[in-house]
């Protein structure tokens, strides 16, 4: 279910709302979780003027991947939940012909289902248990720009550029603070295209363009005695090394 309410000529809001229903079994079967939940969306946007909108927005999403994961009683933990919050600038230039957005993000899963881990006081290791809690914080925050527009009729740009911040900040699993598997920072695309409108050569069109893709891990970090998928434990991945993609077409019609 979903609305959008124009409040006036400068103001409006939307929401919406999904109810969803999952069921979910571990791989003996012995354990079956089903559950139903809701997952609301709400917004605003307020119109500075003909060419500028500002907007925010909050909604949450539900992961049923580990629902049935047992804690210290042997009662199914249930769904995890991960909260999403936005607001940035739309705008629009030159009669629509060119267009440039700015968004701010942050997403947050602090209801993750990790693995207990507990200080064994006789060998001072904090070893892994057999249960698992709710807990953790798996955080993202960043910031995507891009810029689409036809600002003449034969040229045609679309560029953007994204910085995401992620990291586990709290968890048994994974170092505090290490990023997620295959996570970059810095990710920048551009793309001209441009079509000779007249004359001889009328048709003929030439474009260009580049991806960039900056260093990211190649695997996650894992804490000293937390095995995960084949994981070494407690060794820090090396970084994939950034690089860059040059893309040129010649075309005619």
């Amino acid at each position: 279910i979903q609305d959008v309410i124009q409040l006036n000529s400068w103001a409006r809001v939307y929401g919406s709302i999904r109810f969803s229903t999952s069921e979910r079994s571990n791989p003996a079967g012995t354990t079956v979780v089903r559950e139903s939940y809701w997952n609301p969306l709400g917004g605003v946007m307020f119109s500075i003027n003909k060419n500028i909108n500002l907007f925010g927005s909050y909604t949450n999403s539900t992961n049923p991947r580990t629902a049935q994961y047992l804690d210290i009683n042997g009662d199914p933990l249930g769904n995890e939940r991960i909260d999403q919050f936005e607001a940035g600038v739309k705008t629009e230039w030159f009669n629509e012909r060119l267009r440039f957005n700015f968004t701010a993000y942050k997403i947050n899963n602090k209801n993750q289902n990790i693995r207990a881990a507990v200080l064994n006081p006789s060998t001072g290791f904090i070893e892994l248990q057999n249960y698992y809690l709710k807990g953790g914080n798996d955080e993202r925050t960043g910031i995507e720009t891009e810029i689409t527009g036809r600002i003449l009729p034969n040229l045609e740009v679309i560029a953007g550029y994204a910085y995401i911040n992620a990291k586990y900040k709290e968890h048994t699993t994974f170092v505090p603070g290490s990023a997620p598997n295959n996570t970059p920072k810095h990710t920048f695309n551009a793309w001209g295209s441009y079509t000779i409108d007249r004359g001889l050569l009328k048709s003929l069109n030439f474009s260009a363009g580049i991806y960039y893709l900056g260093d990211r891990p190649y695997n996650d970090w894992t804490q000293a005695n937390a095995e995960f998928h084949g994981i070494t434990p407690n060794l820090e991945p090396w970084n994939n090394k950034a690089y860059t993609v040059v893309n040129v077409q010649v075309g005619y019609e």
